[in-house]
């Protein structure tokens, strides 16, 4: 174990908490509504199969890498939270690790950078 003569310093402060919503963004009630609306319209099935280990039906409620997760067609920052007025659908219901994939990946579901 290393001995310290004086303690760690930070190079930069710690970053504060936002307590006030940003203008635009819903309550957390109105996003728990999304997510039931969304799980609703799914029918509880996963709407982005990336993974092999995708399991296909995705409960709503249970622990955080267990339960189904709402998925965004299209960046909150620019379009927001609500749906499309066109198409009445912003959000897929995914699985943690089809979402994660498609974060990762994006819609094509390949690397974007070939292996050296």
């Amino acid at each position: 174990m290393i001995e310290r003569r004086k303690p760690l310093k930070r190079p930069t402060p710690v970053r504060k908490r936002r307590l006030k919503l940003r203008r635009g963004e819903p309550t957390p009630e109105e996003k728990e509504n999304a997510r039931i609306i969304c799980y609703s319209r799914a029918k509880g099935m996963c709407q982005m199969p990336f993974s092999h280990t995708c399991p296909g039906y995705v409960p709503l409620n249970g622990d955080e890498w267990h339960r189904g997760q709402l998925a965004h067609l299209k960046a909150k920052r620019r379009f927001g939270w609500h749906e499309d007025e066109s198409t009445g659908q912003r959000h897929l219901w995914s699985c943690p690790e089809s979402h994660r994939l498609q974060h990762q990946f994006g819609w094509s579901g390949v690397k974007p950078c070939p292996k050296k």
